[in-house]
């Protein structure tokens, strides 16, 4: 049974799985990278780019940050339940929450800053095995989080498309007359990865035509683009919804462990 006074910090948990779902949703609807042929039935000039959806992108960011903020909110509301009581001084009580720093030798100093040595012994020794620190053998995902959930960094949170696992070979599957001499190509990169000339063009498979155009055709290609976190001061690169349920599933485990100590 939850402890009564971790109720918020769950709550705040069911906020985020809300908007993870949400976010799941929107990707499930429509993914926010695509890779398209384009074709011209004049030039009969052919191309091949990755293209956004901005409108699908902003929702996608705004839910993100609303995810990681009440993750975090969740952690420090549960960690500020167990130190509060121990720290009488009401300007320090300000600086309670749950705590993190880059560098694994600065843990020690940053975990005595959120006062969980005054908890006890066996509380601090918890925190610090938790490691949330963003050095090499820390939980870089604690580490993520705290810079994610950090007002200032939502710019960071804006999804990114990753087409390293695009080949010629896939595309040519799609569009025959893709050029024999683009083998292994890296492609996404670019405002337009390829361009070549057809000798005849095959009217009944170019998709649609474009706003405003008589003659430019467009074509979604089905192609495998996976939707990233790039969250630069964190070094870290993983896929959107794996990293938010990895989030909510660790604070989860923690709750539970602070629990122990209200």
């Amino acid at each position: 049974m939850t402890h009564p006074k971790f109720k918020n910090a769950y709550l705040k948990l069911d906020n985020a799985a809300e908007h993870i779902t949400k976010v799941n949703e929107i990707l499930q609807k429509q993914c926010p990278f695509s890779y398209v042929l384009e074709t011209n039935t004049r030039t009969r000039q052919r191309a091949t780019f990755a293209k956004k959806n901005e409108a699908v992108i902003d929702a996608i960011g705004v839910a993100c940050g609303d995810a990681f903020y009440n993750i975090r909110a969740a952690l420090d509301y549960g960690y500020w339940q167990v130190v509060h009581p121990f720290v009488p001084d009401e300007r320090k009580r300000k600086n309670i929450q749950f705590p993190s720093c880059k560098e694994v030798g600065r843990l020690d100093e940053a975990i005595k800053q959120r006062f969980a040595h005054l908890v006890s012994q066996e509380f601090f020794d918890e925190i610090l095995a938790l490691r949330p620190c963003g050095d090499p053998g820390g939980n870089r995902l604690l580490y993520v989080l705290e810079k994610a959930a950090t007002p200032d960094r939502h710019r960071d949170l804006t999804p990114v498309g990753d087409y390293k696992r695009i080949s010629s070979d896939i595309i040519r599957r799609q569009v025959p007359d893709f050029p024999f001499q683009m083998t292994n190509v890296v492609v996404g990169s670019a405002y337009r990865d390829t361009t070549w000339t057809a000798d005849r063009i095959d009217v009944r498979n170019i998709g649609t035509l474009l706003p405003g155009s008589f003659n430019v055709f467009e074509k979604e290609l089905t192609v495998p683009v996976d939707v990233l976190f790039i969250i630069t001061e964190a070094n870290y690169r993983g896929p959107v919804i794996p990293t938010l349920n990895e989030l909510l599933d660790l604070v989860k485990t923690i709750l539970s462990m602070l629990e122990r100590f209200a």
